[in-house]
């Protein structure tokens, strides 16, 4: 394919790139980020995932076997430019889901200008930040609000953190979210998932399950499928943006 071959068939259809940040390390950016593919693709939503943590790539781990996935250096000029490389031998339809590791949050600023450029050619950016409590989070987030429009970006409360959302005062008499919200940015929550199925999935590498598997138990597959139903519910505007977009 010819590049005006490509940049007429991206700018046609395109879905969108979705970066899962948040700085942090530990946060359960990975984990949205399964949420998310998952969510997706039960969904019928073309995806291709992108994994940008080379020594723990968790999309890679438990959904290779499902989707096209691929790694990259996240925290690199380099690696980034494979990224978007790949992007090319991706089919213009698909929606493309970016988990990007700790610390990645200067890379986002020094890519700015070729995200947007993959912007020019039909492929918007949806911007997803998984947070922690502390003043921290909202600074750094506020520093990605200087390249993220608010209406294309969510800010994602972890209940693994804490189940009440008790903890996030900070960002809920914070300035920054009153700005955000105003712009129309999104809120939504990512719902704990309880130890045994949790550990059942990380231990067997599997992606989350649309069908109850045969060796779990009738107690441990209804407690998934509360889970399941926390996410769709508080996800569900996150869920409707990307549809939008593809």
């Amino acid at each position: 394919m010819t590049t005006k071959q490509f940049q007429s068939q991206r700018t046609c259809a395109a879905g969108p790139l979705v970066a899962i940040g948040g700085d942090k390390g530990g946060v359960g950016k990975s984990f949205q980020a399964r949420v998310l593919a998952w969510q997706l693709h039960s969904r019928g939503i073309p995806l291709a995932l992108c994994d940008g943590d080379e020594r723990n790539a968790h999309l890679e781990r438990h959904y290779s076997s499902q989707l096209n996935t691929v790694r990259f250096d996240a925290r690199s000029e380099a690696g980034w430019t494979s990224m978007f490389n790949h992007l090319d031998n991706v089919p213009a339809d698909h929606a493309v889901v970016v988990d990007l590791p700790a610390g990645a949050g200067c890379m986002l600023h020094q890519e700015a200008a070729r995200l947007i450029a993959n912007e020019d050619l039909g492929m918007p950016t949806i911007h997803v930040w998984v947070a922690t409590p502390g003043e921290d989070s909202v600074r750094l987030f506020r520093d990605l609000m200087a390249i993220a429009p608010a209406s294309r970006t969510a800010f994602v409360t972890n209940k693994h953190i804490d189940e009440s959302l008790g903890r996030f005062d900070i960002w809920m008499n914070s300035r920054t979210r009153a700005e955000f919200v105003a712009e129309g940015g999104l809120e939504v929550a990512l719902p704990k998932l309880p130890e045994r199925p949790h550990d059942m999935i990380a231990n067997q590498r599997l992606p989350f399950p649309s069908e109850r598997p045969a060796n779990w138990l009738r107690g441990d597959w209804f407690t998934f499928l509360s889970f399941k139903a926390a996410v769709e519910r508080e996800q569900a505007s996150l869920i409707r943006l990307i549809q939008e977009m593809c």
